[in-house]
């Protein structure tokens, strides 16, 4: 008789399934836009509102109250700067870059944080028995 392939632990499970769904799937729309666009990049208004809802989003979902208070400020500043984009004013200068490292630290520290709250604490990320996210 056949042994049963071993799947991932559960708690493992959970925390792929946040950096798939909770952290990876919000890009889709800037990865469509770099696809099909004509230049085959992402605009830099589009770039701004993604940032700050982003970071908006991400630092809602935190534990951390230092994430949760530096995300605010980052969703504030890239919110000024997509309004100044958005508006036809010149762009803040070096707003692109800020943006992917802002986009990539949060990213991390929050992949850090999910990981300690899914695969240490072994918290569900989505407990489909209690009807809400993690």
């Amino acid at each position: 008789m056949a042994n049963r392939v071993k799947g991932l632990p559960p708690h493992w499970e959970e925390y792929l399934l946040c950096l798939l769904l909770h952290m990876a799937l919000p890009f889709l729309p800037l990865l469509f836009e770099m696809l099909f666009s004509s230049s085959n990049a992402v605009s830099e208004k589009s770039l701004m509102l993604f940032s700050a809802m982003y970071a908006l989003s991400i630092g809602l979902s935190s534990n951390s109250k230092l994430m949760f208070g530096f995300t605010i400020v980052i969703s504030i500043f890239f919110s000024v700067a997509f309004g100044v984009v958005a508006g036809g004013g010149n762009s803040i200068p070096n707003s692109v870059t800020y943006s992917y490292f802002a986009l990539f630290g949060i990213f991390i520290i929050h992949g850090i944080e999910r990981y300690n709250r899914h695969v240490i604490d072994q918290t569900p990320f989505w407990d489909f028995s209690n009807g809400g996210a993690g």
